[in-house]
């Protein structure tokens, strides 16, 4: 593990004060997804990295029937190590099958427990329960533990997973229930997202910089948006969502605790109970949040995608909300009249996890071009901050850009090691650190505030609003086609403002014959891709000069937009790194596609050899084209927007191929070539060619032979496609 070592020994030894020599975890629901896949892997986690004390055993207990090593085949697909690290912990690790309520099988865990503490030299028996369990086995674990199983020689923890209740009732009586069993400073209620690494950055990002303090109020920012977007919908497990709906499952809690780490005040210490009080103070400043300040989206059938109420596992008359954007008020001096927007959504166009701050616009401005500043803490799925402000055009231009600082971790710290969410809160409980875990009237505080919207949804029965699988969400995002977030950098706009305009609108007047004749020679020459310089209307009025690289794929027309500056480097870079492109007519001629700068004056001369073309007729098949827009910040590069005629020419599924990785359809020998290519592009928003293999399928050995000009926004990577020219030469 390479990372800060002086902070692993500190917390290596927190450990040790706090639990001596050994500790013995109990795993409840040992047999289910949620410890299989986190669990147990953050387990392994700290023991490959020394934080689990020397006499550490881990028990797996669950209904299941299973011995010991059907237990470790179950478990072991998810642990990635080497061989011996691996059997170290698969030899720590045993299983006991049992009933959740059953006195019985209490008392033969404990006996288990007791067998295991013999061989412990300390006196001081610690034992910590995860219950990875539905909210309706908390009570009767709780109990079973209490009266049977907890230590009489050592510290107990218990570690209770979400949903804490539904509504404020159930919650305050759940609370009730468990405080009669454990003391609040034993029990560690579980937001995995407190655990993230950015989510933890919060505190010293704002407490620890000057800069920070002068700005962070409504003096100076105008809203805070706080969004989790995922790209699958409820994929079988429509039966425990259903019950929940996105409300309960993500946002009461994930990123109602961003909000708090957001708004809070600062606290008197980094002691765990200053930090939770804040976070209390905030919360009971919030407002119930009020139905017209709700907007309630339900995804539906989009091609072979099936539609929410197509799961199996899910009524067919459900009215429970897969998409919901709320706002929220702060009802205090620092944070009135601004609002804090909280979006969420399942099977929406990409997967992300982000706090965007946006601060209001410099009144009075010297330049009439410059946008409003941005901070952004990007949670998942690769972690960065960036702060979006205006800097002067380089060269002799005054004119000002927008640009950013940006601080991506997998960039900045290469060999610093990141803790999984879970396996960073897991520490958290042996160190006996309550930080990061959410406190009893924390709970009723952040209930408060979506009971009544709770409530008022299901008594109205509020329908929500349809989108399709694969979109933004409701209100018909997808109809703008995968306009990217950072237009509203660059123009003011919105994206969903922009939606259904002509767009000609947005295009300054004298600027529009010219592109009149660029946007028919695309659409009549299917063969034309081409740069084109133009002014185009900021909300604010005024016009600003953007750089198009368009390419025509039959049904849209797809554009790059940069904002254009003669003078600087990075648009020379973009359009140098362009391989000269132009099309053969059925004549024999050549036509140039596009003005390339420097490239130009060469490629007249190229095309102005003529021994090809006096000997050979040459016939290029007829081209079509088709686009793939991908999110340029997953790692796996998943695909957002496929133009119809990929079906035609590569027999790509849609709405299958929709969220998933575009290396999906790279042959194997490309993979690394074709990663150095696109992050490249990436890295210097530069334009290039790609030349591959497209692969249709992998099994049969089939593919197509395609090549692809790719060009890179802020958020996303445009991909233009066509098969390979084929060259076939008739003798005269």
């Amino acid at each position: 593990m390479s990372g800060n070592q002086p902070a692993t020994d500190k917390l290596k030894k927190e450990v040790q004060d706090r639990l001596h020599d050994g500790v013995t975890f109990v795993v409840f629901g040992a047999s289910g997804d949620l410890a299989k896949k986190k669990t147990f892997p953050a387990l392994y986690a700290l023991y490959k990295n020394g934080f689990l004390p020397e006499k550490t055993q881990i028990i797996g207990y669950a209904r299941t029937k299973m011995d010991k090593k059907e237990f470790h085949e179950r478990i072991e697909p998810n642990l990635k190590g080497e061989d011996k690290e691996l059997k170290g912990f698969l030899d720590i690790c045993s299983y006991h099958p049992g009933q959740y309520d059953q006195a019985e099988d209490f008392k033969k865990l404990n006996e288990s427990i007791e067998e295991i503490e013999k061989d412990y030299k300390d006196e001081q028996k610690n034992r910590i329960f995860y219950i990875a369990l539905p909210p309706s086995a908390f009570v009767s674990v709780s109990t079973g533990l209490k009266e049977h199983v907890t230590s009489k020689k050592g510290k107990t923890s218990i570690i209770i997973e979400k949903p804490f209740g539904k509504d404020l009732e159930s919650s305050n009586q759940l609370s009730e229930d468990i405080s009669k069993l454990f003391s609040e400073d034993q029990v560690f209620r579980i937001d995995h997202y407190l655990g993230k690494e950015m989510a933890k950055n919060l505190l010293n990002v704002r407490f620890s910089n000057m800069i920070f303090n002068a700005l962070w109020s409504n003096t100076r920012i105008e809203s805070v948006q706080i969004t989790l977007k995922e790209p699958f919908g409820s994929e079988g497990r429509g039966g425990y969502f259903d019950e929940y709906g996105i409300i309960r499952d993500v946002m009461q809690n994930h990123l109602l605790q961003l909000l708090t780490m957001v708004a809070m005040e600062r606290p008197i210490s980094r002691h765990a109970e200053a930090i939770r009080d804040e976070k209390v103070k905030v919360l009971r400043c919030i407002k119930p949040i009020k139905l017209e300040d709700a907007l309630l989206g339900q995804y539906v059938k989009n091609g072979d995608k099936p539609g929410y109420t197509e799961d199996e596992t899910v009524p067919d008359d459900s009215l429970a909300p897969t998409f919901a954007a709320l706002t929220l008020w702060i009802d205090n001096e620092r944070w009135a009249n601004v609002p804090f927007v909280l979006k969420a959504g399942k099977a929406v166009d990409a997967q992300k996890g982000e706090i965007r701050i946006q601060f209001k616009k410099l009144p009075g401005s010297l330049f009439s071009d410059a946008t409003r500043n941005e901070l952004v803490f990007r949670v998942q799925p690769t972690e960065a901050m960036y702060m979006k402000f205006n800097n002067k055009s380089p060269g002799f231009s005054q004119e000002s850009i927008v640009t950013e600082l940006d601080l991506t971790y997998e960039k900045r710290y290469k060999n610093m090691y990141i803790p999984a969410a879970y396996e960073s809160l897991i520490l958290d409980v042996m160190r006996g650190d309550h930080a990061n875990f959410v406190r009893d009237d924390e709970l009723e505080a952040a209930w408060s505030i979506f009971t009544p919207l709770l409530h008022e949804i299901e008594q109205k029965k509020i329908k929500p609003e349809s989108y399709a699988y694969g979109s933004r969400g409701p209100d018909n995002l997808d109809a703008f086609i995968q306009n990217s977030e950072s237009i509203t950098d660059h123009t003011g706009w919105e994206p969903e403002e922009l939606i259904g305009r002509e767009a000609y609108d947005l295009f300054h007047p004298g600027d529009h014959k010219s592109l009149r004749k660029v946007h028919l020679a695309n659409v009549y020459n299917e063969k034309m891709s081409c740069m084109v310089t133009y002014r185009f209307l900021h909300k604010n009025g005024h016009y600003i000069t953007i750089e198009t690289i368009i390419h025509c794929c039959h049904d849209v027309l797809v554009g790059s937009n940069y904002l254009y500056d003669e003078n600087a480097l990075d648009h020379k870079m973009r359009a140098n790194s362009v391989d000269e492109i132009f099309i053969c007519l059925p004549n024999g001629t050549l036509q140039l596609t596009g003005a390339w700068n420097d490239r130009q004056e060469r490629m007249e001369k190229t095309l102005s050899m003529e021994k090809v073309w006096v000997d050979h007729h040459i016939i290029l098949k007829q081209e079509r084209r088709f686009c793939l827009i991908l999110n340029r910040f997953t790692e796996a590069l998943n695909i957002v927007y496929v133009s119809n005629l990929a079906t035609e020419l590569v027999a790509l599924n849609i709405p299958l191929a929709i969220g998933t990785s575009f290396f999906q359809y790279v042959p194997e020998r490309d993979f690394h070539s074709m990663q150095a290519q696109i992050d490249m592009a990436k890295e210097h928003d530069m334009v290039i060619r790609i030349r591959f293999d497209w692969v249709i399928d992998r099994e049969k050995g089939l593919s197509e032979p395609v090549e692809a000009i790719v060009s890179s926004t802020d958020d996303g990577l445009v991909m233009v496609f066509r098969l390979s020219p084929r060259l076939f030469l008739d003798e005269q």
